[in-house]
């Protein structure tokens, strides 16, 4: 989808592409990193998604996993993961995907010289510990700038005593 005005952004999605353990989610496509990223913020009413955007670009509706955040990519395994074939980590990242710790993303690759983020780090640590309780509430002052799809982890997180925020309050998601 192309958006062309700035404002409120509000599409339709097909509810029943939607399974258990999964949502929905806006992203845009950064045409300088060539990835797609989250909007934040947006709000699921009934099968139509809203929100408000500031700049102009191509847009997509993307089904995603609850607890990485990260787009589903409907049979991706491991060996399709383009860019770690030769990488000393290679058979490692392919267990790490096998096991259900991290996901490669949309348009199929993982990023193996990419930092991640205190978010993403806080899924994979709870995915591969397992966590199923419902975690803490999530008082950080940033809490709005932490995607959807780390929230259950991050909350997860806090209450096992794992994470904190700053003493001055934030997550900091850098």
């Amino acid at each position: 989808m192309l958006k062309n005005i700035p404002g409120n952004f509000i599409t339709a999605f097909d509810a029943s592409n939607v399974k258990s353990g999964q949502g929905v989610a806006i992203f845009y496509f950064d045409e300088g990193k060539k990835e797609w990223v989250e909007v934040k913020c947006s709000k699921i009413s009934g099968n139509s998604i809203t929100v408000e955007v500031n700049h102009f670009t191509k847009f997509a509706v993307l089904v995603v996993d609850q607890q990485t955040g990260l787009p589903v990519l409907e049979g991706t395994t491991p060996a399709v993961l383009s860019d770690i074939v030769g990488h000393w980590a290679e058979a490692r990242i392919k267990q790490a995907v096998k096991d259900g710790i991290v996901n490669g993303y949309v348009e199929g690759t993982f990023k193996p010289g990419k930092t991640i983020t205190r978010a993403e780090f806080t899924v994979m640590l709870m995915k591969a510990l397992k966590g199923q309780e419902a975690g803490a509430e999530l008082t950080f002052t940033d809490k709005a700038d932490i995607g959807n799809w780390a929230q259950a982890a991050a909350a997860q997180a806090v209450g096992a005593g794992i994470i904190s925020g700053y003493k001055d309050g934030p997550f900091r998601d850098l």
